[in-house]
């Protein structure tokens, strides 16, 4: 998303009472790019720090880390487990 953009400056001024689940790529010993890091650990596509870089107002968030590239975490069973558990398991 664009820094600046309509949709991230609607959800800045929400305050939201329900539970976000941020999962935050960390990328595996292949998949880190020195260019797309720019110096700090990424998922070959993002930095960890963006990842991790959510609206002030957003409350009720619990961030999981997974090891696996930006790319691959949708086809990750991990994923399919965290989904789950969230959705499921409450």
């Amino acid at each position: 998303m664009k820094p600046g953009s309509s949709i991230l400056q609607a959800l800045s001024t929400v305050s939201n009472n329900f539970k976000i689940t941020n999962i935050v790529t960390t990328g595996t010993n292949a998949s880190g790019n020195v260019l797309a890091g720019m110096g700090e650990s990424n998922d070959g596509l993002l930095t960890v720090h963006t990842q991790k870089s959510i609206p002030n107002n957003f409350n009720n968030v619990r961030e999981i880390e997974v090891t696996t590239s930006h790319n691959e975490i949708l086809l990750n069973y991990e994923t399919v487990e965290i989904i789950k558990s969230e959705i499921f398991d409450e």
